[in-house]
Parts: C-alpha cells; structure tokens; sequence
C-alpha cells in the first residue's frame, strides 16, 4: 500500500511520494542529512579547539566546542539542499508572506530557571495583560543601535544543551521584558559593556513540552483578536504556522 503525501511550499520542498512508493522527498533528505556524523566535529572541536580556549583568557567564538556542532549542521544542511538557511540569520527565517513556520524556541535562564524566547517577532505591549513573554531580541543590548543577531543552527544548538557536552551560551542584558532599560546603581542605563552577562541553558529545565509557551502566545492572540474585532469589524486574519520547541 503507498500512502500519500500532502505537500509542503516551502523552500522549494515537496513531501510528494516518490514513483517507487520510497519515502517523501522531504523525508528522504532529512534522514540522509541526520544519518551523517554530527558528533566528531563537536568532539574535536572539544578536545582541540575549545581546550586551546581554557588557556587564553579572552574568548573567541569560533572556538567554542558548541559552534563545531553548528558547523556540523550546517555542512550536513548545504550538502544535501545546496543552499543554507541554518548559516543565514535566526531572524530571517520566517516571512510573513511564506509557507514556512516561525520557529519560537525556548531557553534558560542559567541562575533564575526563567524562560527566555528566541522569537522572530515581539508577543509584549505596553497595555497588555498578561505577564511579559521575555524574548532575547528585548531584552539583550544593542551595539551601535545594532540587535542582537545569530544564524539559525545556533538558535537550534542553543535551545538544546547538553551538559558537560555542549556549553551554555550566554549575552548581556540591558532591558526588560518590555525593552525599558535597566539601570545601575548609578541610576544609568546599562550598556553592552557594563549589561549583565547573561546565561542560557536547554529549555527543557524550563518545560520539556512547550506547551506552556504554546499557550500563553495563544491567550495573547485571542486578546489581540477580541480587540480587533470590537474596534475594526472589517478585520480578517490570516493564519500562520508557529513550531515551538
């Protein structure tokens, strides 16, 4: 029996059976992509690399054991599809007018046990109801009025740590959950030098099934549409995919 596929228009990707009834051709190339060695490049990265890293006292981030395990992605990603989205930005990934869903990851908070988004867009409003949903892009400091900007296999790697296998990553803070900056003892705002060094673990010690981050961006689109429709009756939506993990 040859079960049917539906199709996926996205990245110029298709889940159509193939004629020998073999599997889709999204599958096909994602099994051949996670049947190639990922590991060696993040061990080697660890045993040479890295433990150069121990002895210099500032760091590099291609040094990082954590990037060898990207790098692996990536590699893996571009030898199978050719191009290589997990190079390109974390926040390019999602169009508003694409097929492709947005990718809202959950992390961390090394020391609180807070969670902390990796979202392409902001859930927060200044007369929202609902506690802040802290997302890193609000509330990391910019650099020359510059976000904070990472590919997307390090969104990936960093959303899944392992310990003593992968580091935890970190950047500094320098806003709120609402992007108010934070201040210092002396009443000033924080900088990307003086921001508070920020660390971030696997999402899982926050909630291994998402499905408490699901929920709080469904409440908050429920809102947003209770207002929509009582000051503009002519509203419509459009649906979007989002993938939590």
């Amino acid at each position: 029996m040859i079960k049917t596929q539906p199709s996926l228009n996205a990245q110029g990707c298709s889940l159509k059976q193939e004629d020998d009834g073999s599997r889709g051709l999204l599958e096909k190339k994602a099994h051949e992509l996670l049947d190639k060695d990922l590991l060696s490049p993040l061990l080697g990265a660890g045993l040479f690399s890295d433990f150069v890293q121990r002895f210099i006292f500032i760091p590099i981030k291609s040094l990082d054991r954590a990037r060898g395990l990207e790098y692996a992605f990536e590699g893996g990603w571009k030898s199978e599809w050719g191009n290589n989205p997990l190079a390109d930005s974390y926040y390019e990934h999602w169009n508003l007018d694409k097929d492709a869903p947005a990718l809202v990851l959950n992390t961390t908070v090394v020391g609180t046990g807070e969670r902390l988004l990796l979202s392409p867009f902001r859930f927060n409003s200044p007369d929202s109801k609902f506690p802040p949903l802290n997302d890193i892009r609000t509330v990391a400091c910019s650099v020359n009025e510059a976000h904070i900007n990472f590919p997307l296999s390090t969104a990936a790697v960093l959303s899944a740590r392992f310990p003593l296998v992968t580091p935890v990553g970190w950047f500094n803070k320098c806003n709120d959950a609402n992007g108010e900056p934070l201040k210092n003892d002396n009443k000033e705002s924080l900088t990307y030098k003086n921001g508070l060094k920020t660390r971030l673990a696997d999402g899982g010690y926050f909630e291994n099934s998402a499905f408490t981050t699901a929920r709080d961006i469904g409440r908050r689109l429920e809102k947003i549409l209770e207002d929509k429709k009582i000051s503009d009756k002519t509203f419509k939506m459009r649906s979007h995919k989002i993938v939590l993990q």
